[in-house]
């Protein structure tokens, strides 16, 4: 359906409103955390713009392993968009409007392909609250490269079922398409580009549909070369490809935890630090949630499914696909599909929940149109049930504020000692699972009562008000709002920068305990965090849940990418593709599995550690030494940080007498410049990762790199050397000029299509 630029204006704007009511906190100097945002997303887009405003596209880090490809790094979405934001704004402001600006857009996309479907501006609305407050997109916030990706789905499907197949929409398809990639996530837009294919099939068809889709994927396959060319080898040298069947199966999901449809809080909620049940061992996943309403609305679709459109079952068929899918290693062909390529070197099979989601959000709005409210005995028969439900948890909860304890004891005394002998159940423990319960309860159906006394009466906007509310308020457990300065890149307020400032970093890298050494990275502290008294002996009080000052710690000593933002570089890190090489050197002997994202533990004593240069070792004091032992020599130390001395070879060094003298050296991540001085005509040693993209001159001669043991090795002669290496990426290149040349080719096909009376 059509819409004149006056409503397309109000959807924008609700869509702001929406999110600007759910993450109201950013107003007011508060900002996001967890995971990926904080120790690996912010501090690339800081790395990244830190050489842009010196107008240097960074291909290469060398901060992290002694040298890994940037640019072959989807998941930084270098060339999105929300890099400028980083670019212009501070951190946490970036942040915020990153996810506002996604939120936003696939708020925004939900509705206009409701619209094009035949839904009424309500069912449209409703559809779109659904999805942009589901637990999908607000899981997806905690790494801003899938909440980049994902929040194209609709559009993506949008362009997909247009009203006639068009080499304009194939246009806009590809491009979609295109952009989506760029935003980080490539299993996401194999899952958006299927779904699109399988509902525009189903929604209209006509002769041009296969060329259409032809069209839109060879402009989709060109426009977006300039990321996955790179992409493609980077992937194919990571520990992704090799990882075990245990670790393709993370995220799958558990049959129990479909309880999250009904109460999403039910087994876990961090906000108030409590896990349990089958979750007790296992990674919580995030399961979708429509509301009580949405279900109810729901179960009408399914009623009526023999009498409904083709594209309704093919949404039935989608969603239940899907949510079959997100079990993982409990279905008997996951095996198989964890060896197809893409499939198999991503991790969360419970991340298909998405279509799940979304199509559900359009089910919901279909039936919503569907299913005439009538004051009939029946509905009333509802309304007034779950309003007793209400009632009743309400006196329940009261009744538990005023006198759980000798409640509890009686129904121990009850079960024989069952609670006070077991080794889960405590006092504090139940009160809070059972406040938990309640509340959820009274809320979700408040809300359901509202809702339906809204929908009978027709006043449709305070329905989407409630429904709203119910969203927020059920997925408001996945966000921690801490103030703004966790993200402070100012030097004077980092202990690392003060703690390095004397030492020779060219030369030399460093070791870092607080994120080497088993609890006391980042994975550590958000454990602490969501699992917290009296479920488990977490360091974290209410002081730190407020002020985050020991989380600013840990970016003040550099855990565990925020060296890259200090240039710093480290041996170890956190990093979306580990590579084989790096894992082998360091991981093989201490782990019977292969790494994904960082190296286990090493060893001070690993002699690999002198051979790469590592002649630093950072402690964090605030951590217990567990018995561990340090080195002897203290370099230097700060109010929270301690540096020691390790015995390390020099980076640039001979193959034959470990020497060599450089000066004048000028380093960025593209390029090496230094002259060095050699006694005799020899080998030298560069202790940075070899990559056969690298290229060198030596006195204006080029040379080949040589792989030694990892490391680059290059001819110098008898006395002055001046040598030059630059990183060049033909894959980056060459997707460069395929890039360039379909969107040359786009432009003038979109001209020439409009200029045709």
């Amino acid at each position: 359906m059509q819409a004149n630029s006056k409503q397309i204006l109000h959807v924008w704007l609700a869509g702001l409103f929406l999110a600007s009511t759910r993450f109201w906190q950013f107003f007011f100097d508060k900002t996001i955390f967890f995971g990926d945002n904080f120790s690996l997303m912010v501090p690339g887009k800081l790395f990244t713009i830190t050489w842009l405003r010196q107008g240097i596209l960074p291909l290469w880090n060398p901060l992290l392993f002694a040298g890994i490809s940037w640019i072959g790094d989807i998941n930084q979405s270098m060339l999105y968009p929300s890099t400028l934001l980083f670019l212009v704004f501070s951190p946490a402001t970036a942040l915020n409007m990153t996810v506002l600006a996604q939120v936003l857009l696939t708020f925004a996309g939900a509705y206009f392909l409701a619209r094009r479907l035949a839904f009424s501006k309500t069912a449209s609305y409703l559809v779109a609250i659904l999805w942009s407050c589901s637990p999908q997109i607000a899981g997806s916030i905690n790494n801003i490269a899938t909440l980049q990706s994902l929040s194209f789905l609709p559009w993506i499907v949008w362009a997909g079922v247009a009203k006639r197949h068009t080499i304009r929409s194939a246009i806009f398809l590809g491009l979609l398409v295109a952009l989506q990639l760029l935003g980080g996530y490539p299993q996401y837009v194999l899952y958006a580009v299927t779904f699109s294919f399988i509902l525009s099939l189903s929604w209209r068809w006509e002769t041009k549909f296969i060329r259409t889709w032809l069209l839109a994927g060879i402009i989709a396959v060109g426009a977006s070369a300039i990321v996955w060319l790179p992409f493609l080898p980077t992937l194919a040298n990571s520990t992704r490809v090799v990882q075990s069947l245990d670790q393709a199966a993370a995220g799958s999901l558990s049959i129990g935890e479909l309880i999250h449809v009904i109460l999403p809080t039910f087994f876990y909620n961090p906000i108030i630090g409590i896990k349990w049940g089958l979750l007790w061992n296992a990674q919580p996943n995030i399961v979708v949630y429509f509301g009580w309403f949405g279900l109810l609305l729901l179960g009408f679709s399914l009623r009526n499914l023999r009498r409904a459109p083709l594209f309704i079952r093919t949404l039935w068929m989608v969603a239940v696909a899907s949510l079959l899918f997100a079990f993982g290693d409990a279905l008997p062909w996951f095996s198989f599909l964890s060896k197809i390529p893409l499939l198999g070197a991503s991790r969360g099979a419970s991340g298909i929940l998405q279509l799940t989601a979304f199509s559900g959000a359009l089910l919901i709005g279909w039936s919503f149109d569907q299913c005439k409210p009538k004051k009939s005995l029946r509905w009333r028969y509802v309304l007034w049930s779950v309003s007793v439900l209400a009632v009743l948890s309400g006196i329940g909860w009261l009744v538990m504020q005023s006198g759980f304890s000798p409640i509890w004891h009686k129904a121990d005394q009850i079960l024989s000692g069952r609670l006070s002998l077991s080794p889960f159940h405590t006092l504090a423990r139940d009160f809070l699972l059972l406040s938990n319960i309640l509340r959820s309860f009274i809320i979700t159906s408040a809300v359901l009562v509202a809702s339906l006394f809204f929908w009978l009466q027709k006043k449709y906007k305070l329905l989407l008000i409630c429904i709203a509310f119910d969203l927020i308020f059920n997925t408001a457990h996945l966000f921690f709002f801490a103030p703004r300065e966790i993200y402070s890149i100012d030097s004077t307020h980092n202990e690392i920068t003060s703690l390095m400032q004397a030492q020779d970093l060219t030369q030399y890298r460093v070791l870092t305990r607080n994120y080497n050494t088993p609890y006391t990275d980042f994975g550590a502290y958000w454990d602490a965090l969501a699992v917290r008294q009296p479920f488990s002996d977490s360091y974290i009080d209410a002081e730190e849940s407020n002020n985050y000052s020991h989380l600013q710690r840990m970016r003040s000593g550099a855990t565990p990418d925020w060296n890259m933002v200090f240039g710093v570089p480290v041996i170890n890190g956190y990093t979306t593709l580990l590579p084989l090489d790096v894992q082998e050197r360091f991981g093989a002997a201490n782990s019977a599995e292969t790494s994904i994202n960082n190296l286990p533990e090493i060893a001070v004593i690993n002699e690999a550690l002198s051979e790469w240069s590592v002649g630093y070792y950072v402690r964090d004091t605030w951590f217990p030494l567990y018995g561990a032992m340090m080195p002897e020599q203290i370099v230097a130390e700060t109010e929270n940080l301690m540096l020691y001395q390790l015995p390390a070879q020099p980076r640039f060094r001979t193959a034959e007498t470990g020497f060599v003298y450089v000066k004048d050296l000028l380093e960025t991540p593209n390029q090496i410049r230094f002259v060095a001085t050699a006694s005799e005509t020899s080998k030298m040693i560069i202790a940075d990762r070899y990559d056969k993209d690298w290229r060198a001159t030596v006195n204006g001669h080029s040379v080949k790199i040589s792989n030694h043991n990892g490391m680059r090795l290059l001819p110098v002669e008898q006395g002055t050397n001046r040598v030059q290496m630059w990183y060049e990426p033909r894959m980056f290149y060459y997707g460069l000029g395929i890039s360039s040349l379909t969107l040359l080719v786009v432009v003038i096909g979109l001209f020439v299509h409009r200029s045709k009376p």
